[in-house]
C-alpha cells in the first residue's frame, strides 16, 4: 500500500519570497471588510495558464472568491469558479459554476488565500527572508496611491517589480520580467471598494456534501491518497549472448473517501491517466524479482 502525499503552492507565496513588505509600525491593520476588483495570475483558476477576472468579497471571517477565465481553443467552456473560504467552520467551499459541482475542503489558516492581496498570511511574511527590495518611485494604479519596489526574487531569476499601496501597504500591481526585459502581469488591482457585501453572498451553498480529500491553507493544497498496486511480471536472460527481455502488467485501485475504490484495467508499465480529466496517474511501475 502506498500513500502518495501531493502539495500545490499559490504562486504568490513563491513570488513574494523576494519583498520584504512587513507592515511598518504604527501602521493601522488590514481592513475586514472590502470588494476587491482584480486581473489575476495568482488565483487556482489561473493554473489555466490564462489570467483570470477575479472579484473578493470579505466580511470578517468569511470571504468569497469568484474567478473567471475566458473562454480558449483548449477549454472551450473557460473557467467559472467561487469559493467561499470561512474561518469560523474550517472550511472553503469549492464550486464550479461551469459544471455546476461543489465540493468542501477542510480549511487550516487563520487568514485567507494568499492570493487576496489584502490579506497576506503570517506564514507569508516569515518567508521574505531576502533583504528589503529598492524603492525605485511611486505612482498610482487605478487611482490607489503605490511606491514601487524592485527585487530579484533568488539568485539567477528574473527581476520582479511590485506596486505598493501607500495606505495598507498590500500588493496592487505585480510584474515579473523575463531575460528579454519583457513583463509580465501577475496581478493588478481595478477596483476596491470597503463597503459591506451582502450577507447572502455568505451563506453555506446547498447541496454541497462531497468532501476532497487533503486540506487548504492560505499557502496552497495539501492531501494523501492510498494507492494499492497489484503487479505480475516476468523475465528471462540468454546466457549465450547476455540479453535480458522481461514484461509486466499492473493494476492501481485508489481508496477514496466515500466514493468507494476505483478499479482501473490493467495497463502496461509505461501508465497513463485511465481517463481524459482524470486527477492522478501512475507514472513508474518499479518492480524487483
Amino acid at each position: 500500500m502506498n500513500t502518495p502525499v501531493f502539495r500545490l503552492t499559490f504562486p504568490l507565496l513563491s513570488f513574494l519570497c523576494g519583498f520584504a513588505f512587513l507592515s511598518p509600525a504604527g501602521q493601522s491593520p488590514a481592513p475586514q471588510i472590502y470588494t476587491v476588483n482584480a486581473i489575476s495570475m495568482m488565483t487556482p483558476a489561473s493554473f489555466s495558464g490564462s489570467p483570470a477576472d477575479v472579484t473578493i468579497y470579505r466580511r470578517g471571517p468569511k470571504e468569497v472568491v469568484e474567478s473567471k477565465v475566458a473562454p480558449s481553443a483548449s477549454n472551450s467552456q473557460g473557467i467559472h469558479t467561487s469559493d467561499l473560504f470561512d474561518l469560523q467552520a474550517h472550511k472553503v467551499y469549492l464550486r464550479n459554476l461551469s459544471k455546476n459541482t461543489c465540493s468542501w475542503m477542510t480549511y487550516v489558516s487563520a487568514e485567507m488565500p494568499n492570493y487576496d492581496p489584502l490579506s497576506i498570511s503570517p506564514e507569508a511574511r516569515q518567508e521574505l527572508s531576502n533583504p528589503k527590495p529598492t524603492i525605485i518611485g511611486r505612482e498610482s494604479v487605478n487611482g490607489i496611491p503605490a511606491k514601487i519596489e524592485e527585487a530579484v526574487t533568488a539568485p539567477g531569476q528574473p527581476k520582479a517589480r511590485m506596486w505598493m499601496a501607500e495606505q495598507g501597504n498590500y500588493p496592487v500591481k505585480v510584474q515579473m520580467f523575463d531575460s528579454a526585459g519583457k513583463p509580465l502581469t501577475l496581478l493588478e488591482v481595478k477596483k476596491i471598494s470597503l463597503a459591506a457585501p451582502p450577507e447572502s453572498f455568505f451563506a453555506a451553498p446547498a447541496n454541497c456534501e462531497t468532501q476532497s480529500q487533503g486540506e487548504m491553507s492560505s499557502t496552497g493544497f495539501s492531501g494523501h491518497m492510498e494507492v494499492s498496486i497489484t503487479a505480475h511480471g516476468s523475465g528471462s536472460t540468454n546466457l549465450g549472448t547476455g540479453e535480458t527481455h522481461g514484461e509486466a502488467t499492473a493494476q492501481m485501485t485508489t481508496i477514496a473517501p466515500k466514493s468507494g475504490p476505483h478499479n482501473p484495467p490493467a495497463r502496461s508499465p509505461h501508465m497513463g491517466a485511465t481517463e481524459p480529466n482524470a486527477r492522478y496517474r501512475v507514472i513508474d511501475v518499479r518492480m524487483h524479482l
